[in-house]
């Protein structure tokens, strides 16, 4: 096969475990993305991508070791990629993200600190580099909440409310620019809720309260349209259950 039929063959392999993973088969998705990375390149992009869902199907599986391997090596070949092509420092942030997730599932705060930091001010750089960007932005505001994850994770509270502040109001941003954006809706109604908790915590009942009314509405709203996706019912079925009755 030439270069482009690889590629081609390679992309069917992902594009399948994709719609594997959104199926929920996670053993098919599992089986098209290994294949996928056997054809690929040693350390191309494509290896590092095949090896990167592979930890992404490892993680929800909760096989951590497994996803520490796969990600680990995809992480060394995005770094060298980006040195020389910019756009690659998303994939190195995004990477990290996923490694800071998994380490916070292991509740190691520490390792954490160290991949979620760097991909926050790889976040921040692109989206300061790109103002109108929207994944850019949104990516930004998706660093800022697995800081206020960590944070809440660490006690540190008023940490965790300055990260969840700053991903609202950039969500609450990308709204105002599109409110026709069913997913940024549903991700601010997330927001709400997940600020609205932190506030609680803080003592701040009353701006709290007016938070989770609005998710619960703007929840609502989207479930009459049969608009939302599985965690935004998820999160309208644990509003109902906890605030409903109260809001």
């Amino acid at each position: 096969m030439n270069e482009q039929q690889i590629v081609d063959l390679i992309n069917g392999h992902l594009m399948q475990g994709d719609l594997s993973m959104q199926a929920g088969d996670i053993g098919a998705a599992k089986n098209a993305y290994q294949r996928a990375k056997d054809v690929s390149p040693s350390l191309s992009f494509w290896f590092a991508v095949a090896c990167d869902k592979l930890g992404d199907v490892a993680r929800f599986s909760e096989q951590f070791s497994t996803a520490h391997k796969e990600y680990d090596q995809a992480l060394p070949v995005f770094r060298a990629l980006a040195v020389t092509q910019y756009e690659h420092r998303r994939d190195v942030s995004l990477c990290l993200s996923k490694i800071g997730e998994l380490a916070l599932a292991e509740g190691n705060i520490a390792s954490a600190r160290l991949a979620l930091g760097e991909h926050y001010s790889i976040a921040e750089e692109i989206a300061a580099s790109d103002p109108s960007h929207y994944e850019y932005q949104r990516d930004l505001a998706g660093a800022h909440n697995r800081l206020q994850q960590m944070e809440t994770m660490g006690g540190n509270l008023s940490q965790a409310l300055i990260h969840a502040q700053a991903a609202h109001a950039i969500i609450q941003k990308l709204v105002d620019i599109d409110s026709t954006n069913t997913s940024c809706v549903q991700d601010l109604a997330g927001s709400d809720f997940v600020f609205a908790m932190l506030l609680l915590k803080s003592g701040d009942k009353e701006r709290a309260v007016n938070m989770l009314k609005n998710s619960l509405r703007t929840l609502k709203e989207l479930a009459q349209q049969n608009k939302l996706d599985v965690k935004g019912k998820q999160l309208l079925a644990q509003l109902s259950k906890q605030f409903g009755f109260k809001l």
